[in-house]
């Protein structure tokens, strides 16, 4: 087919309940990695150690708050909860409309994350 886009390659999991568990278990991954308790990451959210039970669970969906929240905390871009998406590859070409927004919200994640960076630090510091 002639004009034939080249698209990213990320990993599209079959329903969103496999996206949730995937985020939790980054949450969980990075939450450990910093060697903090459930509690003490549930401070900054504003929220008892059973929410962070049920966010790394999946039982509960995080908020795209929730997870700004979580990136500046746990000191990660926001892309990192997603990361598992890209290791390994497969093409979108057939989810037409779908690859197309998943590689305009990556491109805008990568373009942007410095100024996330910068105010991750601004209010970090205050």
């Amino acid at each position: 087919m002639s004009g034939h886009q080249e698209t990213r390659e990320v990993i599209l999991p079959i329903n969103t309940h496999s996206i949730d568990i995937i985020i939790g278990n980054q949450i969980r991954k990075r939450r450990k990695a910093c060697g903090m308790t459930q509690t003490q990451l549930a401070e900054p959210l504003e929220a008892k150690y059973q929410q962070i039970q049920k966010l790394e669970s999946a039982a509960n969906r995080v908020s795209a708050a929730q997870l700004f929240i979580l990136a500046m905390v746990l000191n990660v871009p926001l892309y990192y909860f997603f990361e598992p998406f890209l290791k390994e590859k497969i093409k979108l070409d057939h989810y037409g409309f779908a690859s197309e927004a998943i590689n305009l919200c990556l491109d805008f994640i990568e373009n942007h994350q410095k100024s996330l960076d910068d105010l991750r630090q601004t209010l970090l510091r205050t």
